[in-house]
C-alpha cells in the first residue's frame, strides 16, 4: 500500500508539480493518507465522496483503494473559504489519469446526492472552512451509510500555537524582499515606503500582531478554542456521529524545516514517519500534534 502510494505521489511531482499551492503539499498529504490506511481497512469497492477536495491529491490516492470515488469543491475559486475551484483538480487527474474520481461541484452544506450514498465520507481540512459547521456535518450524516465511516482531518489547537512563528518568519522574509527591491532601484534602505508597508500590513492582517484566522473564526483565539479535540468531538457528537479513532499528525514540526528547505523538509519528514505515527497515536499525540484525524460512524 505505502509503495502504490509513494510511486502516485512522485508521479504527481513529475506531472503536476504546478497544482501543489505550496511545496511538499503532495508529500504531506500522502504520509497523511498512509497513517490513515495503516489503522483503517477501506473495503474493496467502497464509494467514496471527499468534500473539499482542492488539488484533489486526496481523492487521487484513495481512488486506488476504492471502487469509486467522487471529488467535490466549489466551482469558483473563494478566497474566503480558501476553495481553488474545480479546473485545477480536474487537471491533476487527467495527468494522473484516475479513471474511477469523478468531480462534482457542491458546496458541504448542500450535497447533491441523495442520502445513504457513500460508504466513507472524507475531509481533508475543510471544516474549519467551513461558517455552518453543524449544517455540514448534518449534510455528511444525511448521504453517508447508516453504518459508513466519516474521515476528517482537521486542525488541532497547537496549530494555532506554532502560528505566530510561521506568521512573523513570512513578515520578515518580506520585508527583507521589499527592502532588497527597493535597493536595487536605487532608492535605499532609507526611504523604503515604510508607511505604504505599514498600511498594507495593518489592511492585510487586520489581526496583527497575531496571525489572521485560517478558518471560518472570527479571531485566532477563538479558532484555537475551537480546535481544541473536546470542540471537536463535541461537534461531531452534536452532529450525530460518535468518534471511533482518532490520531495526530505533525507531532515533529516538519513544517519548519520546511520553511528553510522547501521540498526536501517534507522528504525529510517522510523518514520520521514511523515516529511520527507512534507519537501520534499515544497519550501525548494530542498536546504534540498540529493536525487531527477523526474517525467516526454516525449514531443509530
Amino acid at each position: 500500500m505505502a509503495s502504490r502510494i509513494d510511486q502516485l505521489i512522485r508521479r504527481a511531482q513529475a506531472v503536476a508539480a504546478d497544482s501543489q499551492p505550496w511545496p511538499g503539499q503532495f508529500l504531506l498529504r500522502g504520509l497523511e493518507i498512509q497513517a490513515l490506511l495503516s489503522r483503517l481497512d477501506v473495503p474493496r469497492g467502497a464509494r467514496i465522496l471527499e468534500i473539499g477536495c482542492g488539488n484533489a491529491i486526496g481523492s487521487a490516492v484513495l481512488a486506488g483503494e476504492a471502487g469509486m470515488v467522487v471529488a467535490t469543491d466549489l466551482p469558483r475559486p473563494d478566497k474566503s473559504s480558501h476553495s481553488i475551484g474545480m479546473d485545477m483538480p480536474r487537471r491533476l487527474l487527467e495527468r494522473l489519469d484516475v479513471p474511477n474520481c469523478h468531480l462534482a461541484a457542491a458546496s458541504a452544506t448542500r450535497l447533491p446526492f441523495p442520502s445513504h450514498s457513500f460508504d466513507v465520507v472524507f475531509s481533508s481540512y475543510v471544516l474549519e472552512h467551513v461558517p455552518d459547521k453543524s449544517q455540514a456535518i448534518k449534510e455528511l450524516r444525511r448521504v453517508l451509510m447508516p453504518h459508513g465511516l466519516l474521515v476528517a482531518f482537521v486542525p488541532n489547537f497547537v496549530e494555532r500555537l506554532y502560528a505566530p512563528f510561521f506568521f512573523w518568519v513570512y513578515l520578515a522574509s518580506r520585508f527583507a524582499k521589499v527592502r532588497s527591491r527597493r535597493a536595487r532601484n536605487g532608492t535605499g534602505p532609507e526611504t523604503c515606503a515604510k508607511p505604504a508597508f505599514g498600511r498594507a500590513l495593518r489592511e492585510t492582517y487586520p489581526s496583527f500582531p497575531l496571525p489572521n484566522p485560517h478558518g471560518a473564526y472570527a479571531s485566532s483565539a477563538e479558532e484555537l478554542r475551537n480546535h481544541l479535540p473536546r470542540a471537536w468531538i463535541d461537534r461531531l457528537t452534536r452532529g450525530g456521529f460518535r468518534v471511533v479513532d482518532r490520531f495526530f499528525l505533525m507531532n515533529l514540526p516538519a513544517n519548519a524545516a520546511s520553511l528553510v528547505l522547501g521540498d526536501r523538509g517534507m522528504r525529510l519528514y517522510g523518514y520520521f514517519r514511523a515516529v511520527d505515527r507512534l507519537l501520534g497515536g499515544s497519550a501525548v499525540g494530542p498536546a504534540l500534534g498540529q493536525y487531527a484525524c477523526y474517525v467516526a460512524r454516525p449514531t443509530p
